[in-house]
């Protein structure tokens, strides 16, 4: 690790990590559980095709809706909290053993060039690229 990537590393954790862990970790579960609430909802969407229909259908249908619920939500939430954890560990770590070093927070935040950017612009670009095909074959596919 270079001085600018060293720079680029600590100001911002250094600001990030005062939220404390707990915080981000329940940040992290309710966006897994926000997740396992879309997946149920996008699994549990299928109509079914066994013909029957009324209250029976109905109740079925629901039932097996709050099962999926029930299974995917604290799955996912779980899921989003352990990842958080060991991120946020593993960030703070090396957080530490920079300054344990000598290393020095930076005062102001270390300019951006063109370089520097060019990643979050190719994540941006590909994530976008990615739902777009991901709501055409929803729309195509039905």
């Amino acid at each position: 690790m270079n001085d600018r990537q060293r720079d680029l590393f600590m100001w911002p954790w250094s600001r990030r990590r005062r939220t404390g862990i707990g915080t981000r970790s329940l940040i992290g579960a309710l966006m897994g559980a926000l997740g396992g609430l879309i997946f149920a909802l996008m699994l549990g969407s299928d109509p079914g095709s066994d013909g029957a229909r009324g209250f029976d259908w109905l109740l079925a249908r629901v039932g097996q809706l709050f099962a999926l619920l029930a299974l995917s939500v604290p799955g996912f939430a779980l899921l989003g909290w352990l990842l958080v954890r060991r991120v946020f560990s593993s960030q703070e770590r090396m957080f530490q053993q920079l300054l344990a070093s000598g290393v020095p927070v930076p005062t102001d935040p270390p300019d951006l060039s063109s370089a520097d950017r060019w990643p979050a612009i190719l994540v941006t670009v590909s994530m976008l690229i990615i739902g777009g095909l991901v709501l055409a074959a929803v729309a195509f596919l039905g």
